[in-house]
């Protein structure tokens, strides 16, 4: 278990400035989101589309080695991306 327990810590520590840039692309967009004009919406949803995709690849990558915490900013971050996206559809 502590073999595990020191896996989980290096991956942490290699993949956090990754999620830190990802949660700051995520604020970014959250900041933009409201404010709009309709022509720029399509960007947004590109931008929206690809940190998802940085997300999920990153899960893809870490599989069944991805420690709790990391577990629990992805999914802040999927579901923060979900409805800034449900925001632009509407």
């Amino acid at each position: 278990m502590a073999f595990q327990n020191h896996i989980h810590q290096i991956l942490d520590d290699l993949f956090a400035p990754l999620i830190c840039t990802i949660e700051f692309e995520v604020d970014s967009i959250d900041e933009l989101v409201l404010i709009l004009k309709e022509s720029e919406q399509t960007d947004m949803l590109r931008r929206i589309g690809h940190c998802r995709k940085k997300v999920l690849g990153l899960v893809r990558l870490l599989g069944t080695q991805i420690s709790i915490e990391m577990t629990y900013q992805i999914n802040d971050i999927l579901s923060r991306l979900t409805a800034l996206g449900t925001i632009l559809i509407s």
